[in-house]
């Protein structure tokens, strides 16, 4: 009760604990803390030289996960480019259809405004002819009524 263990260890147990820890030899030898760029970044040697290590292989799935994330982000990126561009490309190409249509309706107007023009100077020619002609009946008409009138 002297020792305030809450654990109910015995003195003599804590020793004997004591004893062990002292006694364990690490596994490998002793190294310092690793150098600033080997805290940058794992080295491909250090990723290597453990086989079977869970962490090295949890990093190593993650890598590979990042790269094909990557693959994958390029990949989608190069398919919106593309589909842009297509898009782009089916846009200018309706504007010049469009362009063309309109082009070809002004010249359909023009040229029909060039054959109605057309068509009433023939009229107009036909009218005035017809008016030339009906004025020479009438003169023509009008002789042959004085010729054949009976002198005054």
């Amino acid at each position: 009760m002297g020792t305030g263990s809450v654990s109910g260890m015995s003195q003599a147990d804590a020793d004997d604990e004591v004893a062990s820890f002292m006694t364990l030899k690490s596994p490998g030898p002793f190294r310092g803390p690793p150098s600033r760029a080997s805290r940058r970044s794992v080295s491909r040697q250090s990723v290597h030289s453990v086989p079977g290590d869970p962490l090295v292989e949890l990093m190593s799935h993650m890598v590979e996960n990042s790269q094909q994330e990557n693959l994958r982000h390029a990949q989608e990126a190069k398919e919106e480019n593309l589909r842009r561009e297509q898009e782009t490309l089916r846009h200018e190409q309706e504007a010049k259809e469009e362009t063309f249509r309109r082009e070809q309706k002004i010249l359909r107007r023009k040229q029909e405004a060039q054959e109605e023009t057309k068509r009433r100077e023939q009229e107009m020619e036909r009218g005035e002819q017809e008016a030339r002609e009906e004025t020479k009946r009438r003169e023509q008409a009008f002789e042959l009524r004085e010729k054949n009138a009976p002198p005054k």
